[in-house]
């Protein structure tokens, strides 16, 4: 058997499941090994790929046998757990995918599963991602006019990634807006800051791959977990920058966003003017306004 293991670096806190299946209904079960697993990484996400041994019933994403359970001697219980990145063997068989699931502590993990039809998990939806839009002009000429990623986690909306518009004549795309905890509705008076995922330069004027959207999708929408993808590049197309957004569940009041950014420069470029803004790669901004009218 065959894994990687990644760990990310976020504490959560204690997750139980309403209901759970037995693990005798299922044919097959293995061990996976988690290494240095301490008291203070309770509830922490990992995200492994797995290799299974045996053939493995899955449909997709949500259809399948795949559970995790999770023993510490005394007792033994199924977990929350998620998969994707599927690899089929035929139309209803995988070999490996990616398993997401929050640490218990000490102890030991076991992934059960069957090569026969079972009952679907039934986990609480936790994260959820869509296309959404959103438009405010509070004084005639200065407005925000954006199309974005909502990212929803248990009825409140954590972040917005942005995929085209402007924000007060910024352009928008690969910008994260992350709002201010326990707000319900996306919209500028929740904003708590924006982060820039673009590459900019200064080449006779300000250029940036925020300025044109080639391509987005939404890769993973799981219980636990959800993906997208951004494709952009500045108005002439020298740069192109390609930004993958994960976000994995947190009941914790800390939200993080996890993002892995690759810029392609398509063509030469001279740099000149404004040397400062010779190759930005990110940036954060925190904006604060006041007005009496408004």
């Amino acid at each position: 058997m065959k894994m990687k293991i990644v760990f990310l670096i976020f504490l959560l806190l204690f997750q139980i499941i309403p209901s759970s299946d037995s693990k005798e209904k299922f044919s097959f079960h293995e061990e996976i090994s988690i290494p240095f697993v301490t008291e203070d990484m309770v509830n922490q996400p990992v995200d492994i790929v797995f290799h299974f041994s045996n053939p493995c019933w899955a449909i997709d994403e949500e259809r399948h046998s795949v559970r995790v359970f999770y023993s510490d001697g005394k007792m033994e219980k199924e977990i929350e757990s998620q998969i994707y990145n599927l690899s089929f063997t035929d139309g209803e068989h995988i070999k490996s995918c990616n398993i997401v699931f929050l640490l218990q502590g000490k102890g030991k993990y076991f992934i059960y599963y069957d090569d026969e039809p079972t009952s679907s998990p039934n986990y609480p939806d936790h994260v959820s991602i869509s296309d959404a839009s959103y438009y405010y002009e509070p004084i005639p000429g200065y407005f925000v006019d954006l199309n974005y990623y909502r990212i929803m986690e248990d009825g409140y909306c954590l972040y917005g990634i942005g995929q085209r518009g402007t924000f007060l004549g910024i352009d928008m795309s690969q910008k994260v807006i992350k709002q201010l905890n326990g707000k319900k509705e996306f919209n500028i008076g929740n904003w708590g800051q924006l982060a820039s995922f673009a590459m900019f330069w200064y080449e006779d004027r300000d250029k940036g791959t925020d300025e044109k959207l080639l391509s987005k999708e939404i890769l993973v929408d799981g219980n636990l977990m959800v993906r997208v993808g951004l494709v952009s590049t500045s108005k002439e197309g020298e740069v192109r920058t390609t930004s993958f957004y994960t976000y994995y569940y947190s009941p914790d009041e800390e939200k993080r966003l996890i993002v892995s950014v690759h810029h392609e420069v398509l063509k030469s470029l001279s740099i000149n003017g404004i040397v400062e803004e010779d190759g930005m790669y990110v940036y954060l901004l925190t904006v604060k306004g006041r007005s009496a009218s408004i």
